[in-house]
């Protein structure tokens, strides 16, 4: 699909006609800019709105720059946006600072890997600032009160701008095969619907003290006080409007070349470090289209060897929390259900290692790992599409999951995770299939109904509907 720029001039050629002789400075235009993807207009004002193309407020463009095509499915295009959501809020948008053109260049770079040009991007805000600036700003304001007329927010366009693939259409032979599977029978409400929400591990510690963990040659690498200061804006009591992304290539690249050489001990303060980074999406779509996921790996390889147990367990449980936090983009999932991707058998085997650990905490922490990467197998097979994992992969981890329940008898959050991983997983796959035939040689019922008579566990309610209901009767 082309991705396309669409210009808009907000001070409609005044500033072409008089920035000269009142800036000193020669400015073509106020830009606004959109992004227009699949027949969809999409722009930032109050939030993240679409619109059919050249129908908004502001009229025809100016200019339509092509930015190049992408190949990414539509609905991972709107994963996306949906999680840009809550960086390009209503209240965030700033005339100076955290405006429409740093929207567009954060989905250029994600469609296309490409800047909108610099000229625009960079338009600088000194201008705004002259006597001609504070001039032409109220027509500017004015302009931008006409954003939201006659569109809608992201995520609820009218018919006419939605997608083709997002419209409705009758069902299909999957549907109807679907509804004929004797889970749907069940009564089974936590399966038996979309999971909407991953679990991310979001808190951010004190970070001076994080900081102060890093040696100090390291935190003056190249990229490094960039990324430091990002980490720090970013997480702040107080919300910073507009927080550029700093140069994530040099970073990446000091990563790579560093981290096995600094001393062991402050190695969980950089993979924490990490772990908040990847909460942005915009850094998270960065590494997810890395080739070979050479700086992940270069985190999390070494964790998920044979002798994780011999690691300590702060950097382990870091390492799993960054695991879980690379769902916070619609592009790694992909990559962490891939057979031949390095990073998918790197984190499953992180989290099938910490599942019988001594620590409750990793125990619940590779638990939610486990449940991140059910849900994603799930919903793609509540949408009537191909699991994503695959079958072998799908055992193994049924396999881990089993085990760990049978040991679990201290942790009920632990258990939960569990239960709730291994149900998803289980839901409605196929009958005659290799994972079925595993709970039954297994005799998984009877090993979750013994749970119930485990003081410390025996409360948990995904006891009996996983374990009576799901395994009691759907097997």
């Amino acid at each position: 699909m082309e991705v396309q720029l669409y210009v808009y001039d907000l001070s409609k050629g005044l500033a072409r006609m008089y920035s000269a002789a009142l800036t000193g400075t020669q400015m073509d235009a106020i830009y606004h800019t959109s992004i227009v993807l699949n027949g969809v207009e999409y722009y930032f004002g109050q939030g993240i709105q679409t619109a059919v193309p050249g129908t908004t407020h502001h009229g025809q463009p100016m200019e339509v720059v092509s930015l190049g095509t992408t190949e990414l499915p539509t609905e991972v295009v709107e994963e996306y946006l949906g999680s840009l959501a809550s960086i390009y809020t209503p209240e965030s948008y700033d005339l100076f600072l955290h405006n429409c053109n740093n929207f567009t260049q954060d989905l250029s770079m994600f469609l296309a890997g490409k800047s909108i040009p610099e000229h625009i991007r960079n338009l600088p805000q000194t201008f705004l600032e002259t006597p001609f600036g504070q001039m032409m700003k109220p027509q500017i304001e004015m302009a931008l009160k006409g954003v939201t007329q006659g569109t809608g927010q992201f995520g609820a366009p009218g018919p006419s701008v939605q997608p083709p693939s997002a419209r409705t259409s009758s069902a299909t032979p999957q549907q109807i095969a679907r509804s004929a599977h004797p889970h749907r029978q069940l009564r089974l409400p936590s399966l038996q619907r979309e999971i909407t929400n991953f679990v991310m591990y979001k808190k951010a510690p004190p970070l001076e003290k994080i900081i102060q963990k890093l040696p100090n040659e390291f935190q003056e690498a190249q990229g490094v006080p960039e990324i430091i200061e990002f980490v720090k804006l970013r997480h702040s009591a107080t919300p910073v409007a507009d927080i550029r992304v700093p140069d994530l290539h040099s970073f990446a690249t000091t990563l790579k070349l560093q981290y096995s050489t600094l001393p062991s001990g402050c190695h969980f303060a950089v993979v924490d470090l990490i772990r908040l980074l990847l909460l942005d999406p915009r850094v998270s779509g960065y590494f997810a289209e890395e080739t070979q996921h050479e700086t992940l790996l270069t985190l999390l390889e070494p964790l998920s060897q044979d002798e994780t147990a011999s690691y300590p367990y702060n950097l382990r449980i870091v390492a799993l929390q960054l695991a879980c936090n690379l769902f916070s983009t619609p592009l790694y999932p992909d990559q962490l259900t891939s057979s031949s991707s390095r990073l998918r058998e790197t984190c499953l085997r992180l989290a099938t290692n910490s599942l019988l650990d001594s620590q409750t905490s990793l125990r619940v922490v590779a638990a939610s790992f486990a449940y991140n990467l059910a849900s994603f197998n799930h919903n793609a097979r509540f949408g009537n599409k191909a699991d994503p994992i695959s079958e072998e992969d799908q055992v193994e981890l049924t396999a881990s999951l089993l085990e760990a329940v049978t040991r679990e008898e201290e942790s009920i959050e632990a258990l939960h995770g569990l239960l709730f991983a291994l149900g998803l997983l289980v839901y409605e796959a196929p009958m005659d299939g290799s994972l079925i035939d595993l709970c039954r040689a297994m005799g998984v019922a009877e090993t979750i109904s013994g749970k119930m008579n485990i003081q410390a566990v025996q409360k948990e309610p995904l006891l009996k509907e996983i374990g009576g209901d799901l395994f009691g009767k759907g097997l």
